[in-house]
């Protein structure tokens, strides 16, 4: 009788061991944490984005700012949010896509090299103090499983007017990270945005 209790309980300890079992199948992306930093977004009279930060809902203000490269007109996205309206907290950076044509697909890719017009490159870093102060910097993640990008669904020179959709995946180049909500993957998922296109 000693030996079909034992049995049982080896079992059932088994059994047990089994259901507690939640280690996630090979190539499954980790689950999102549900404790990270959702901001405001800083001022939003340029244009807004919206995106899934780790499976948080997150929104945040964009400027999109022109510049030049190797006798290349480009843009860059600059994606903020802030504390108290004023302390930036995040900055995404998404650009590099060039100022003709720039309707369409643009994969992300690790180093943006001056030729390359047909890519975009991507930083994302977390702020302190007066917003002056840099915390933690992320660089775009080249093991992410998503493909990372940036689309450009409309390009309205008359309306000055700028739309599109994003995913962008980063790695925190230096590990620990400042805090530890600010985790070593960061990805910012289902993204789109509006902005302004300045004169």
């Amino acid at each position: 009788m000693r030996y079909v209790f034992h049995l049982f309980l080896i079992l059932a300890f088994f059994s047990c061991k089994k259901d507690d079992d939640h280690t996630q199948n090979p190539g499954e992306p980790p689950p999102p944490p549900a404790d990270v930093y959702i901001y405001e977004p800083c001022d939003t009279s340029t244009g807004v984005a919206r995106a899934s930060k780790l499976g948080n809902a997150w929104i945040a203000g964009v400027v999109l700012w022109p510049y030049e490269s190797n006798g290349i007109n480009r843009w860059s996205l600059y994606l903020t949010t802030c504390y108290s309206g004023i302390y930036v907290r995040e900055n995404i950076t998404i650009g590099g896509f060039p100022d003709d044509d720039p309707k369409r697909y643009f994969p992300i890719i690790y180093k943006l090299a001056p030729e390359n017009r047909d890519f975009s490159g991507a930083f994302y870093s977390n702020m302190g103090d007066d917003g002056d102060v840099l915390l933690d910097h992320y660089r775009f993640d080249t093991t992410a499983i998503n493909t990372s990008y940036l689309e450009i669904t409309r390009w309205d020179n008359i309306a000055r007017i700028a739309e599109g959709n994003f995913h962008v995946a980063f790695r925190a180049t230096r590990v620990p990270t400042s805090d530890p909500k600010h985790y070593e993957f960061m990805e910012f998922s289902d993204g789109r945005f509006w902005a302004k296109i300045p004169e």
